[in-house]
């Protein structure tokens, strides 16, 4: 069984971006995990609450095929969380795939991975600014997958970003 685990902030993160590819990949038997900075209880802007069974420093890579940074209000603080970045780099580093959606593809910008790779986020405030000064390249589309690096650009990319992950998990 395939298995990614799914990062968010702890609190404020965006409901559908977490939601909307979980249960994509639950009704295809994906196996998922929710880790933050905190374990338990996490609100979301919207107000949906998940559990966060696994603290961010407890997240061993072997144990997944993928990882997935969520965004919304409250990453906008995180993008640049030494504990999220070493994760994306553990991630890269084994060799699985590394995706991000809204403001939480910055993760993967500072921690180098996207440098000449096609990606997107959320046009809030700098962001793709942002990325393109750390090396990625700008793409519009809802949703970018290049190499095992996936980006989304929000809610509105919620759905397709699921997919996305799903087609990569089963390739």
């Amino acid at each position: 069984m395939k298995k990614i685990i799914f990062i968010i902030p702890p609190k404020d993160f965006r409901d559908a971006e977490l939601l909307e590819p979980k249960q994509i990949l639950e009704q295809a038997g994906i196996s998922i995990t929710i880790a933050s900075k905190t374990a338990g209880t996490i609100v979301g802007a919207d107000g949906a609450e998940v559990t966060a069974s696994l603290k961010a420093d407890e997240v061993n890579p072997n144990n997944y095929d993928a990882i997935a940074f969520i965004g919304g209000p409250g990453m906008v603080d995180f993008v640049d969380d030494e504990q999220f970045i070493d994760l994306a780099n553990q991630f890269n580093f084994a060799k699985k795939i590394v995706a991000a959606i809204c403001v939480a593809p910055m993760i993967l910008a500072n921690a180098g991975l996207l440098i000449g790779k096609k990606a997107t986020a959320t046009s809030w405030n700098s962001v793709p600014t942002d990325l393109v000064n750390k090396g990625a390249i700008w793409s519009n589309d809802f949703v970018v997958s290049d190499d095992k690096f996936i980006t989304a650009n929000g809610p509105k990319a919620a759905l397709e970003f699921g997919q996305v992950l799903l087609k990569k998990l089963t390739a």
